[in-house]
């Protein structure tokens, strides 16, 4: 049987465990266990893969090939079968023979192909392989697990996306991803604005759902938010507000300025973003929320001093005179963080960067000193 990880903890500390597990340390099936191996990711754990001109095929894009082999009744059937196979690794394989921990699992050769060629973004070998799916008669949700999915999205693979759309079209809105995350949702956090294009031409739901993200949903998840954190530029946000998606109660002006997204701030601005929104109390997910929630665009640029993006929003009319629920303004925070700057710097000339380290770390936020 599989060692557990508790067994593992067991081990002496300090030494490196260099056996290879074998045949008879295999789980059950559908079971994810740990072993031990020299093996790459997506390799079959033990032994000889019988599933290997197909799985290479699938891995080079040599559909031609492929679409031989699945003719074949004896290799159709080996498609249909199960093998122990890597799911995860530790860390990434250093050499052929370097020995690692990793999860494993029986499963169809199937799954393994489709991943295989998602990854490696070869769409006419998708698009065989699920055509093979229907013909079998097997339910695509069985088969598209979603590694190959998030490959696909994490990779920006347009074309492979619409093959796994065009044979199961509830793809597009299915909570396939880890925490029920929808794959827009996951797009955008990639940064894939392509793939996000295509997602929505194919329909994808674009309504506030607890299953984006934590509940209740908080605005910094929202669409319009995840896609004003982009470093790629304003392409995510163009998209979004191209189909219509709400700029009012998203936060993405407040994310954007938080981040100093200058160029998204001004795409926002300009599609009629408020630039003295308040957030609602209950959409911020902070220990500080009452705090939080009296601040407009101009705070969170401020809170970050980010003075390109405050400046902005004081050139599209944004109060300097509002105060938050600790009675400061905008730009006296703005002067807090300067004097803080000034004070840090003094006593720590040997910083060269005190604006990052004067409260102990770079991800200091005055959030927690306002």
């Amino acid at each position: 049987m599989a060692e557990s990880h508790a067994e593992q903890e067991k081990k002496p500390f300090g030494i490196v465990l260099t056996e290879e597990s074998t045949t008879a340390d295999l789980g059950p099936d559908f079971i994810c266990s740990s072993y031990r191996t020299s093996r790459q990711l997506w390799e079959v754990l033990v032994g000889k893969d019988i599933a290997g001109p197909m799985i290479e095929a699938c891995a080079s894009g040599d559909n031609s090939t492929l679409k031989i082999l699945l003719a074949q009744p004896q290799w159709s059937k080996i498609m249909l079968e199960k093998q122990h196979f890597i799911c995860d690794q530790d860390r990434e394989r250093k050499d052929e023979n370097d020995v690692r921990g990793v999860s494993g699992m029986a499963a169809q050769n199937l799954v393994r192909a489709i991943i295989i060629a998602a990854k490696n973004g070869h769409d006419t070998v998708v698009r065989t392989l699920l055509d093979f799916v229907s013909q079998q008669g097997i339910k695509f949700e069985s088969v598209l697990w979603r590694d190959a999915l998030m490959y696909t999205i994490k990779n920006g693979h347009v074309a492979v996306f619409d093959a796994m759309a065009s044979a199961w079209p509830g793809i597009v809105n299915s909570d396939l991803l880890c925490h029920r995350r929808r794959p827009l949702y996951e797009a955008l956090r990639e940064d894939q604005a392509e793939i996000v294009a295509e997602m929505l031409r194919l329909g994808a739901d674009v309504t506030p759902s607890a299953d984006w993200g934590p509940k209740p949903l908080s605005f910094n998840c929202s669409l319009l938010s995840v896609a004003a954190r982009s470093r790629k530029g304003t392409r995510l946000t163009e998209v979004l507000l191209e189909h219509g998606v709400p700029i009012k109660g998203s936060g993405a002006l407040h994310t954007a300025a938080y981040y100093g997204r200058i160029d998204i701030m001004r795409l926002l601005i300009q599609y009629g973003a408020d630039v003295d929104e308040k957030l609602q109390k209950d959409t911020i997910s902070h220990h500080r929320s009452a705090l939080c929630a009296s601040w407009t665009p101009a705070f969170f640029a401020a809170s970050e001093y980010k003075l390109d993006a405050y400046n902005l929003l004081v050139e599209n009319g944004a109060s300097t005179t509002t105060k938050d629920a600790n009675g400061m303004t905008p730009i006296q925070l703005v002067d807090l963080f300067e004097k803080s700057y000034r004070e840090y710097s003094a006593a720590h000339p040997d910083i060269k960067n005190p604006l990052i380290w004067q409260f102990g770390g770079p991800n200091f936020s005055i959030f927690d000193y306002c």
